[in-house]
């Protein structure tokens, strides 16, 4: 999380990077959900507003070096992030063409008709550059 310790200024580089755990040391929950956002959007990850009430936390490196750090998380989730949907599409594209090997149409398998096989082939080219580009 990032946070601007008291007495730092108010730029981003008086912002700090900490480690906030999702419960105490007592087993309380170590945040209180204020509110979640009613989206338009994308419903599957949650937006809302948290307060830290009296919160464990840990601050990662030394102050003075937050928002590099900070920066450094950002850039490692890009990667994980495209990494993820890579992953996804691969799993896709394997239940795809599991499917396409043992769907009969016309007397032979989906996967062997000219349409359907050049449809793989692009789509099997389109994964493997975002594999790369990832």
């Amino acid at each position: 999380m990032a946070a601007r310790p008291e007495g730092n200024p108010r730029t981003v580089r008086g912002l700090a990077l900490y480690a906030v755990p999702r419960q105490r040391h007592d087993g309380q929950l170590n945040y209180f959900i204020r509110r979640l956002k009613d989206k338009i959007a994308t419903r599957s990850v949650p937006t809302g507003e948290i307060e830290l009430r009296e919160s464990e936390a840990w601050m990662l490196g030394q102050p003075e070096y937050g928002i590099y750090l900070i920066l450094e998380v950002l850039n490692l989730s890009r990667v994980a992030n495209s990494l993820g949907s890579v992953a996804l599409a691969q799993r896709a594209m394997a239940d795809a063409l599991s499917f396409a090997q043992n769907r009969v149409v016309f007397g032979k398998a989906l996967i062997k008709q000219p349409l359907m096989r050049r449809q793989f082939e692009e789509r099997f080219r389109q994964l493997r550059a975002a594999a790369n580009l990832a």
